[in-house]
C-alpha cells in the first residue's frame, strides 16, 4: 500500500482510500447507497454523525462508516457528548 494510501472501513469492508482530504460524495460513491439510505461516520460511543456529499472530511486511516436506512434521517451536525475542540486562525470554535 503506498504511504498515501490509508485503510477505512465502508458497510463493514476494508477498504484503501488516499489519505488527506476528501469530499462526502466520494465517499458516498464508495458506499453504493440506495436512495433512501445515508451514510454515517461511526463514532465511538457518540453519535453517528451523517455524510453529506458536501462535506469535506481529513481522511487519517481507521475511519469506519456505516449505512443508516434512513427512518429517521439522522440531522446534520448532531449534538455530541464530547465535542472535538478546534480552532480556525487561532481562535477556539464554538462547540
Amino acid at each position: 500500500m503506498a504511504s498515501n494510501t490509508v485503510t477505512i472501513t465502508i458497510r463493514g469492508h476494508h477498504r484503501p482510500f488516499r489519505l488527506g482530504a476528501t469530499l462526502g460524495q466520494s465517499l458516498i460513491d464508495i458506499a453504493d447507497l440506495q436512495a433512501h439510505e445515508q451514510l454515517l461516520l461511526d463514532v465511538n460511543t457518540e453519535v453517528d454523525i451523517p455524510v453529506a456529499p458536501g462535506d469535506a472530511m481529513i481522511i487519517s486511516g481507521g475511519e469506519v462508516f456505516v449505512v443508516g436506512d434512513g427512518s429517521p434521517v439522522v440531522e446534520d451536525n448532531p449534538r455530541v457528548l464530547r465535542p472535538v475542540r478546534f480552532q480556525i486562525n487561532g481562535a477556539e470554535v464554538p462547540t
